[in-house]
């Protein structure tokens, strides 16, 4: 079996910066969401984030938002934090 993060799988093909950010992703957001569901938003973040794919304004409204994701990627090491 692959590595797990709380219960959540890092996909084969993900590469080491995409998996961190998907851990950050998923400690950002664990209050609200578990399971399948923090699973397939944090998926389809990396996806928008990583490879430039979009979803419609329900999936989009959420997770996908760019303060999110800079603060995502702010705490995994992936860019500095513009306030420095």
């Amino acid at each position: 079996m692959g590595e797990e993060y709380l219960g959540i799988p890092r996909l084969m093909w993900e590469a080491d910066h995409e998996w961190r950010a998907r851990k950050a992703f998923i400690d950002t957001n664990k209050q609200h969401y578990n399971g399948d569901r923090l699973a397939s938003l944090s998926m389809s973040w990396a996806n928008w984030r990583f490879m430039g794919c979009s979803y419609g304004p329900e999936v989009q409204d959420f997770p996908l938002k760019e303060a999110v994701s800079n603060y995502v990627l702010e705490s995994c090491g992936l860019i500095q934090s513009s306030s420095h």
